[in-house]
């Protein structure tokens, strides 16, 4: 699809973007019938997605989440996202409202999140976001709206009945990571308008349509909390304590607020000076709370090939037996940022929970608390995730 082809004009996209309208034509009256909840954040991928649903034809609606409360935080993102969405609406013409959940977020992600920090752990809360909130208490309160699905700007696909989580057609964008966790059960009401587009599409419709976020810089804040000094914020919630900085032959080379501020791979913000190759970490000592440091960036020790895994979620039970064997071909990542790498499975528990996985080439800065997610060897299918744990 080149930049001046728009999507809702193309009914080869709209057949393979919306697997489950497969009675459906784009020229279809019935389609004005079916309402659709758009997830928006005050974001371009957000805001890109609304405009789309509504060109195509669909009963709109758009939801701004709120899950956290900001009324004593110095520091407030969400109040100019939601400007931003307002603006959005009010010029597509969309009836938007904001959905609390608060108490919810703090629950289900917050606390869990400030506990693994505390335990050494590095956590990806915006995977435990979508787990229980977008995709379950957010997807169960938009029934009393009368929505037929919901949409969300995320970078991903699914493949037709039976309804499973695959990698978008731009993989640069891939966000299936984020959505590993989420039950196969709910995609048959989910609605991925960016499935088959380039990020440069995305900004090019939002550019041609004049949309207030055009040129609005992607969040790489907490999900749905927005951008903010992290350590800060994680400073009010996860007391601060001094420790040290130690090599793995226990010499002392430095002090730390804390070890949970720090994160394996490492350098930037240690404050550890002297001559030589800068510092990185290479571990941590939660007990202790010391946190290990080694000099250069190809350090043995940043590296390895063998990541074993825990709590692993299969997207779907027929995976297990079509993948879980010992040897078979398969793609990984270990964090969102990080390419596609070859693997095979060494070893798993009877329970197909614990695996092992062996990498072809070694991984760097392998973090526990961190997600693994498992596809197919051709980078399409997402197969399932487990919580690295060493």
């Amino acid at each position: 699809m080149n930049l001046v082809t728009y999507p809702w004009e193309d009914k080869e996209w709209f057949k393979q973007t919306f697997p489950q309208l497969s009675s459906f034509s784009l020229e279809d009256p019935r389609l004005k019938n079916i309402v659709v909840a758009v997830g928006v954040s005050g974001g371009v991928d957000s805001a890109v997605s609304l405009l789309i649903l509504k060109k195509i034809g669909f009963q709109v609606k758009a939801f701004f989440m709120k899950n956290w409360d900001d009324s004593e935080d110095e520091f407030c993102p969400a109040a100019k996202d939601y400007k931003d969405v307002q603006s959005l609406c009010e010029q597509l013409d969309v009836a938007y409202f904001t959905l609390e959940f608060i108490e919810e977020y703090k629950a289900f992600v917050f606390e869990t999140m400030a506990k693994q920090y505390k335990e050494g752990l590095t956590p990806n809360p915006d995977v435990l976001c979508n787990q229980f909130i977008k995709f379950d208490f957010f997807l169960k309160a938009i029934k009393s709206f009368g929505a037929d699905f919901l949409a969300t700007g995320h970078y991903a696909q699914l493949t037709p009945y039976p309804y499973l989580l695959r990698t978008p057609l731009s993989q640069e964008k891939d966000q299936t990571y984020f959505l590993c966790r989420v039950k196969a059960e709910v995609w048959p009401k989910i609605f991925f308008p960016l499935a088959r587009l380039e990020k440069t599409k995305v900004r090019f419709l939002a550019q041609e349509f004049n949309l207030p976020v055009a040129n609005k810089k992607d969040s790489t804040g907490l999900c749905f909390i927005g951008e903010r000094p992290f350590a800060s914020f994680l400073g009010k919630y996860v007391s601060p304590q001094k420790g040290l900085f130690k090599t793995p032959e226990g010499k002392i080379v430095g002090e730390h607020e804390g070890h949970q501020f720090f994160t394996i791979g490492q350098r930037k913000g240690l404050g550890i000076g002297g001559p030589g190759s800068p510092w990185y970490v290479v571990g941590k000592n939660p007990k202790e709370n010391e946190v290990v440091v080694v000099r250069g960036g190809d350090h043995p020790l940043l590296y390895c090939t063998v990541v074993s895994v825990k709590d692993f979620f299969w997207q779907s039970d027929s995976f297990i037996s079509e993948f879980l064997i010992q040897g078979r071909p398969l793609m990984a990542k270990i964090r969102y940022r990080s390419s596609f790498s070859f693997c095979t499975i060494l070893e798993f528990t009877e329970d197909y929970q614990i695996l092992k996985i062996n990498f072809k080439t070694p991984q760097r800065a392998v973090t526990s608390g961190q997600y693994l997610v498992l596809y197919d060897v051709n980078k399409e299918k997402c197969l399932g995730c487990g919580v690295i744990f060493t």
